[in-house]
């Protein structure tokens, strides 16, 4: 698991809490971290899609090492993320990776979807997080009662894609 420096204290803390679940924490503890902190549950995403959009099949976790990469406010930064052909929604620009193709950039219709706000952030900010490129979303809806379900119930979403999603008619 990869955790925030925050989380390390509060899993140091509940090193107690663990001792409290059945066969040494697993699954139990698992879950309850997941369910508890939001991180963990990010953490686990990225170790079972590898950052990968379950819905364009865009590489997130690559767009985000180009871009940092690159000097913040360099022309290069938007280059990493968009795909510079207008034909269709989606980059036709691919690579393997752990044996799947993966797409490279997102499309310049995703790159609208982002938004300015979160482009010029993307562009200018010295160092971008994954929390940027993409999102833990719930298969099943919180309200619909998808909160309390397992790392099953998450999917890898780029930012755009999850945008599009949410303001879904």
């Amino acid at each position: 698991f990869f955790f925030t420096e925050n989380t390390i204290k509060i899993i140091k803390l509940s090193s107690i809490v663990k001792s409290l679940f059945c066969n040494n924490g697993a699954p139990c503890y698992t879950s309850w971290l997941l369910k508890c902190f939001q991180s963990s549950a990010r953490a686990q995403l990225r170790n079972l899609d590898a950052g990968i959009c379950r819905s364009c099949n865009v590489d997130t976790v690559g767009m985000l090492r180009r871009v940092n990469a690159a000097p913040s406010g360099d022309e290069s930064r938007k280059r990493a993320i968009t795909c510079n052909i207008d034909e269709g929604t989606l980059c036709p620009h691919f690579q393997t990776r752990n044996g799947s193709k993966v797409r490279l950039h997102w499309s310049k219709s995703q790159v609208s979807a982002l938004g300015d706000q979160t482009l010029l952030q993307i562009i200018s900010q010295r160092r971008v997080t994954e929390g940027q490129f993409w999102q833990a979303d719930h298969i099943t809806a919180v309200c619909i009662g998808g909160g309390g379900s397992s790392i099953e119930n998450f999917q890898t979403l780029c930012t755009p894609c999850h945008v599009s999603l949410l303001f879904k008619p």
